[in-house]
């Protein structure tokens, strides 16, 4: 359903489904997502039959064996295949296209999104039957450890692709620590003024452009396509830097802690485990973390491909507007892809109105208050009181405890206040503030779960999270002092 712009998913209708598989329980995806009645979902299913599920089982086996036989040369060969189509598309300069250009161009893109889409969503699917399976296992035998010891078995994978940008610019930081001018530059500069062609010809100059050229694709909200990319603002690429510049992050012992504590993981769970078992529940903690990097890097083939589908809508926005100056620089992005090819091919189809009209919808929509992540019928008209909080609980993402001053960002453009030392608290567990994550001593969200694209990245990162912790941004004040425990989930206010 649509709720003042936001899409939702109805669990009620997932849970129903979910609820026909033998031993599961709705409530266990739910709290992997991180939304709230869970107890209330599971007792509207509790007991309900599973007769279905286990007639269809033999064709549900069927299928799930024919999808993943060959999923591993099915990756490889769609690799081949997209290196190839990312090649041909972003080889085009959109602007000198003719209509039917531009439209093939648009369906070429939509079915590279298409395929790319398909392939990550039987990883995730095959990473989710994992997951379930591992977390049974951890219950049944860890009992009350399971929770820490699922977070800490998949930490330090090492070869997450989403993770690789932190890195990436905490490495362009300590070069820019032996330009003495690069840094000054950097330290002098407001963020939001701050561009790689201004810098210094030298190695950290380098090094950005070839962020930019590696990782310019991502961004805030980056499943959004009306949002920039980091190629088009780079204010939240320059304020991590900065942030590293002036900061301590030891990647090394970061690294040495991860490793100790799955290592220590790793030991307890095969003491947990009986021993006939061993050798599988191993076995499966492999697949779990091979799915694992390989959803994240098909991901990040999905939110390139909407960069691509960005292009041609900025390229359609600009032919609009060259044709209705009214309807502004960004029609497209408020038009159906069939309105949109309807007026690449007929110059007397006028779209201003419309987007105008649509355009204060959306502007209507985001002034709202914000609806909660999950409810029950329809969200609240009136978004309820937030009263000063001493004390907030969400879920455990990353293992440890920070101290530090809050920092309330809302979006890219308010990164130039952030400082070493800081907990970042955001909205969404978005990858698109991962440059940061790691500049920060911790981090708190409001959506997310332990699954979530965030949470991983964080744990890579080995920087202490709570994520799901309800109104963080409007309860917590900006600069207030705030402890983050990450070992079981807890935020709490110091001081002012």
């Amino acid at each position: 359903g649509d709720f003042r712009g936001r899409i939702y998913i109805n669990l009620t209708e997932f849970s129903a489904i979910m609820s026909q598989i033998p031993w599961s329980h709705p409530s266990t995806l739910l709290r992997l997502g991180g939304g709230q009645y869970a107890a209330e979902l599971d007792e509207v299913f509790d007991g309900g039959g599973s007769t279905r599920f286990v007639l269809r089982l033999p064709q549900t086996v069927s299928r799930y064996l024919r999808e993943n036989f060959r999923l591993n040369a099915r990756v490889e060969d769609f690799e081949k295949y997209f290196a190839e189509e990312r090649l041909r598309i972003c080889a085009v300069d959109p602007r000198i296209l003719e209509p039917n250009g531009l439209d093939r161009m648009l369906g070429d893109v939509e079915h590279l999104l298409d395929e790319t889409g398909s392939i990550m969503l039987t990883a995730y699917a095959n990473l989710l039957s994992a997951v379930l399976l591992l977390l049974g296992i951890l219950r049944l035998f860890a009992k009350d450890r399971s929770v820490g010891l699922y977070r800490d078995l998949l930490s330090g994978l090492e070869g997450v692709s989403s993770a690789q940008p932190g890195f990436a610019l905490w490495k362009a930081a300590q070069l820019a620590r032996e330009e003495p001018l690069v840094a000054e530059h950097l330290r002098s500069t407001p963020v939001s003024e701050l561009r790689v062609d201004d810098l210094l010809p030298g190695p950290t100059r380098d090094a950005l452009t070839r962020f930019l050229v590696d990782y310019g694709h991502r961004g805030v909200r980056e499943a959004e396509i009306g949002e920039p990319r980091w190629a088009e603002d780079p204010t939240l690429m320059f304020a991590a830097l900065r942030s590293h510049l002036d900061g301590d992050v030891d990647l090394a012992a970061r690294e040495r802690e991860i490793q100790k504590a799955r290592r220590n993981a790793e030991k307890d769970l095969e003491e947990s485990v009986p021993l006939p078992l061993r050798l599988a529940v191993r076995k499966l903690l492999d697949v779990v973390r091979r799915f694992t990097r390989m959803r994240e890097h098909l991901r990040g083939h999905v939110v390139e491909v909407l960069g691509m589908f960005r292009r041609v809508a900025l390229e359609a926005s600009r032919r609009i507007r060259a044709r209705e100056p009214e309807a502004g620089p960004d029609a497209a992005f408020f038009l159906t892809l069939a309105e949109v090819r309807r007026v690449l091919y007929d110059e007397n189809d006028r779209v201003a109105i419309r987007v105008q009209r649509r355009r204060l919808e959306y502007e209507r929509n985001r002034a709202l208050p914000e609806p909660p992540t999950t409810f029950v019928g329809f969200p609240p008209d009136d978004d309820e009181m937030i009263r000063p909080v001493t004390r907030m609980k969400g879920l455990a993402a990353s293992r440890g405890i920070a101290e530090g001053r809050a920092r309330i960002l809302k979006d890219p453009s308010q990164a130039g206040s952030f400082q070493p030392g800081d907990v970042l608290v955001v909205a969404a567990a978005d990858t698109g503030w991962a440059p940061l994550f790691l500049a920060a001593s911790g981090v708190v969200t409001e959506l997310g779960g332990p699954l979530s694209h965030a949470a991983i990245i964080l744990r890579e990162y080995a920087v202490p999270a709570v994520v799901n912790v309800t109104s963080a941004t409007r309860a917590l004040r900006d600069g207030d002092i705030i402890r983050v425990n990450g070992d079981v989930g807890t935020v709490e206010v110091l001081g002012g």
